[in-house]
């Protein structure tokens, strides 16, 4: 089987990341904050820091999901706060957007650039810096920041799964005071999955979003006050936070030369696709925005019938259907207060397929998936 869902689960881990697992197995260490051991949680939140260029503490959660609804349940939660929503959220997003008691926008992505949100004194824009779907960058983020900063109370919701394990997020031009980032790390951080991270400033005061054990002041019927501990209550993800602090120590070039073979082995796929006649690519052109995501349809069969003869046939992982990013595809309309749905360009509404290579393929197992799809293209 060849792996080209990367972007779903990243594989394989690297080689540090297994022998720290192999090491844990041999000799555990206790629960962090819990007991004395021999992980750091400090430590590793300083690394985090330093590898995402950021200045705010990690709260660590269990994966994206959970991150997006401790901040969307919790900020200026008894608020009706105006939500702008990027067409490319994911349902980490836009699910838990629709719990909130406000009014709602959505925005237009063309491809990269999305639509402006309108000039309210106070707002929350929820948008996607890398697209799961299609790998569209968000182009326009200059614009986006500017819009921001002219107004104190905009604030920024940016969701940074498919975007950190690249580059960091200090060259990022928005407001950091109010500007919150969340993201999984079992996609290009190369980290064990059930392991996310919720980045805000250390001066919003969030209730707490789950109540329970934090290893200190245990007389305490109060979650503590201090972040990042006041949002962190439970036992720690352990083996996916060894494996993610073995990986994050390899430092960012190694991560970079791993992102730039999976985008080289993406750009000949893509260049497979387009020489077709029936497969439609509808990603982000690698030499535009390469991203390491190939996506496209079938002029003939639905997503769901390909990505069956793929995996069937030819041995391919990879994922089809909507990616849990409705709104590629459609709409709601009767549920969404927005009324310009005829702007708006959509994929085919029985979803699409994506291929996302992993870098630990070899250039021959790349000609084999490329030939697999020029014998579908032609069906």
């Amino acid at each position: 089987m060849l792996y080209l869902d990367f972007a779903a689960l990243s594989w394989p881990f690297a080689k540090e990341t297994i022998l720290a697992l192999e090491e844990y197995n041999k000799n555990p260490i206790g629960s962090p904050g819990r007991s004395s051991h021999a992980f750091s949680l400090e430590e590793f939140r300083q690394d985090l820091q330093e590898f995402l260029g950021i200045d705010h503490i990690p709260i660590i959660t269990p994966n994206a999901t959970y991150a997006a609804n401790i901040f969307l349940q919790k900020f200026k939660e008894n608020q009706s706060i105006p939500l702008f929503l990027d067409q490319f959220l994911h349902n980490s997003v836009i699910r838990p957007a629709f719990v909130r008691k406000t009014s709602r926008i959505v925005l237009k992505r063309e491809n990269g650039l999305l639509d402006l949100p309108p000039n309210a004194a106070e707002a929350l824009l929820c948008l996607t810096l890398t697209c799961n779907v299609t790998g569209w960058q968000l182009k326009n983020i200059d614009e986006i920041a500017s819009w921001q900063k002219a107004s104190s109370m905009r604030w920024i919701l940016a969701d940074a799964s498919q975007y950190v394990g690249k580059t960091d997020l200090r060259s990022l031009p928005f407001a950091p005071e109010r500007t919150i980032y969340f993201f999984s790390a079992h996609k290009a951080l190369l980290a064990p999955p059930s392991l996310g991270f919720l980045i805000v400033p250390q001066t919003l005061k969030l209730k707490p979003f789950v109540y329970g054990g934090t290893g200190f002041d245990s007389a305490n019927i109060h979650m503590p006050e201090k972040l990042p501990y006041r949002l962190e209550a439970g036992t720690y993800p352990l083996l996916s936070l060894i494996g993610l602090h073995a990986a994050l120590k390899r430092g960012l070039p190694a991560y970079q030369e791993e992102a730039q073979a999976r985008e080289n082995y993406a750009a000949k796929i893509y260049d497979a696709i387009e020489s077709t006649e029936k497969l439609i690519p509808v990603s982000a052109p690698p030499k535009e925005q390469p991203s390491g995501i190939v996506s496209f349809y079938h002029k003939n069969l639905p997503a769901s019938e390909v990505g069956y003869i793929l995996e069937q046939e030819f041995n391919l992982i990879l994922r089809y259907g909507y990616h849990c990013s409705p709104w590629h595809f459609q709409i709601p309309w009767e549920k969404v207060n927005n009324t310009n749905q005829g702007e708006f360009r959509f994929l085919p509404p029985e979803g699409i397929v994506r291929l996302s290579p992993t870098h630990a393929l070899t250039q021959e197992e790349v000609d084999k998936v490329c030939a697999a799809l020029k014998v579908v293209g032609e069906f």
